[in-house]
């Protein structure tokens, strides 16, 4: 009997496995539902014997869809079948928090340290932080007293070609010192 087969391969990839033993099918087209404008969904040829099962890759999925591939005969008296994968999960946007650290410098120009954090991203995500203007910076940084900046989380996934935009998060350095209760 016919079978398609579908394995997620890497974050946002599918790997079909086509067997229509003795069908007489010459190749194959294989279609996505819901589309997938940028995704490389080959056209496969038959394997040329009736025993051995055909292999499709397929690329450029989008993270976090459910895929289903209808695999059609072209030639033979084989039928269309279907099978169905889930790429990987696309994280949810960060969501950064600010913690005050020394304060340090010079009376006239006193700088707070400023620790940027946010949860840690998932396997194969990069946490990454700029300032609204686009520059990157790198936690701790030294933030001028009463000066307020906005700084942006993102997750980076180069492997896949996707970036996730956090809030944005705005710190004022108050510069406060905790001063000691004296009883």
């Amino acid at each position: 009997a016919p079978s398609r087969v579908a394995t997620r391969d890497g974050a946002t990839g599918a790997r079909l496995t086509i067997s229509d033993s003795g069908t007489g099918a010459g190749s194959y087209d294989i279609t996505a539902s819901p589309a997938a404008p940028s995704a490389t969904i080959p056209s496969v040829a038959a394997s040329g014997t009736s025993s051995g099962p055909v292999p499709a890759s397929i690329t450029g999925l989008d993270l976090g869809t459910d895929y289903t591939f209808t695999v059609s005969p072209v030639g033979g008296s084989g039928s269309a079948g279907t099978c169905t994968v889930r790429t990987e999960e696309k994280p949810q946007a960060p969501v950064g928090t600010a913690t005050f650290g020394a304060v340090s410098g010079s009376a006239a120009s006193p700088l707070q340290e400023v620790n940027l954090t946010a949860p840690a991203p998932a396997t194969g995500w990069t946490l990454a932080w700029t300032r609204k203007d686009g520059t990157a910076v790198t936690p701790p940084l030294q933030q001028a007293c009463t000066s307020t900046e906005t700084y942006v989380p993102t997750l980076v996934r180069p492997d896949v070609s996707t970036t996730i935009v956090g809030a944005d998060l705005t710190v004022t350095a108050t510069c406060a010192v905790d001063t000691p209760a004296f009883v």
